[in-house]
């Protein structure tokens, strides 16, 4: 006794029952012109019982059911055959074998109608200290590209993790939930992440919800490259208008206290960053880093009490922040080419 299960692609409801039937009767009509059977529906797909173990008619059905289908159908759709020779006595071993084969559709190409034979699969590789190896190697490129956001390494990064599990063959299931781990961490341990999520997250199903419904690895790596490509570029938009906010709060701090001791250190626990990540945002939002900024908002202050002449030039410089008046010289002199005593006398 042999069975032969086929699998279309998930479609909506009204096309999926057409679909089903055009799967259905080609199927029946195939193989009642060669053999003995009988059909029946199942979840998803349908199963064809056959009287008979002859590789070479089998064989001849599948193809013949492959190519008609893919010919006159033009539906995505996976065959698993397995045979026992207990015939009808045997059906429910029958059936558990052909299921265990059609999970294996799992590795195929999607958009290659395939057939697979319970006897010819590798056999899947049980999660163990190497997928886990996979699986932290994973989030590790995830937090890199989330931590300095890269939309154009999304892909790049998946393709990797999903090169070594093919070579591993692991566990479908066991793959799906280290990305259902992962993209649930990487939520609980960035907000800007978890923002983007929500502001995304409208389209009824979230990614969790959609890697439920995909049985293909094929179909979960785009669905990831996509999702994650697109929370990538969600998280820039976030952090470009957060970044703004905070060079405004700086720089208003700034044009009220540049006459005070202000150091980067002060900056930034004012507006709770790290040093290195402020420095690299300032000068993107402004082009110029805040040292420099600092030192010209000082400098074109020093300016305009120059041109008083109730301020004494060594005044100038305690009053926009710099109490050596020698350091205050030479670097007025830096930034506009003669020192303070020669401005004055140009400008007055």
């Amino acid at each position: 006794m042999t069975i032969i299960k086929l699998f279309s692609s998930k479609y909506g409801e009204e096309e999926g029952k057409i679909k089903y039937y055009i799967i259905r009767n080609i199927s029946e009509e195939i193989v009642e012109a060669k053999a003995g059977f009988f059909s029946c529906q199942l979840e998803f797909g349908l199963a064809v019982f056959i009287n008979t173990c002859d590789r070479q008619l089998i064989n001849e059905i599948t193809g013949s059911i492959r190519f008609n289908l893919d010919r006159h159908a033009q539906i995505s759709f996976t065959i698993a055959v397995s045979s026992v020779p207990g015939g009808i006595f045997d059906l429910n071993s029958l059936y558990c074998s052909v299921c265990k084969a059609m999970e294996h559709r799992y590795y195929y190409n999607i958009n290659i109608n395939t057939v697979i034979e319970q006897n010819s699969v590798r056999p899947f590789q049980n999660w163990d200290a190497e997928g886990e190896a996979v699986k932290i190697e994973l989030e590790n490129s995830i937090e890199r590209v989330i931590e300095q956001p890269d939309a154009t390494g999304i892909r790049k990064v998946f393709s990797d993790a999903f090169h070594k599990i093919r070579q591993k063959n692991f566990v479908p299931q066991d793959v799906n939930q280290m990305f259902k781990d992962i993209f649930l961490k990487m939520k609980f341990k960035f907000d800007d992440f978890k923002r983007a999520v929500e502001l995304l997250d409208t389209s009824g199903y979230s990614y969790v919800q959609q890697l439920e419904m995909l049985d293909t690895a094929d179909e979960i790596e785009k669905l990831s490259v996509n999702v994650y490509t697109e929370l990538t570029k969600q998280i820039l938009y976030l952090r470009s208008r957060k970044d703004k906010k905070i060079v405004e709060v700086v720089k208003d701090y700034v044009a009220k206290h540049y006459s005070e001791d202000i150091t980067l250190a002060k900056i930034t626990g004012l507006v709770y960053v790290n040093g290195n990540y402020f420095s690299e945002m300032f000068k993107t939002c402004t082009g110029e880093n805040f040292i420099d900024y600092l030192t010209r908002v000082r400098i074109d202050r020093a300016k305009t009490l120059l041109k008083d002449v109730a301020v004494k030039t060594y005044e100038v410089g305690m009053l926009v922040g710099y109490a050596d008046p020698n350091y205050f010289s030479k670097v007025f002199k830096k930034v506009v080419g003669i020192t303070p005593s020669q401005y004055r006398n140009i400008v007055l």
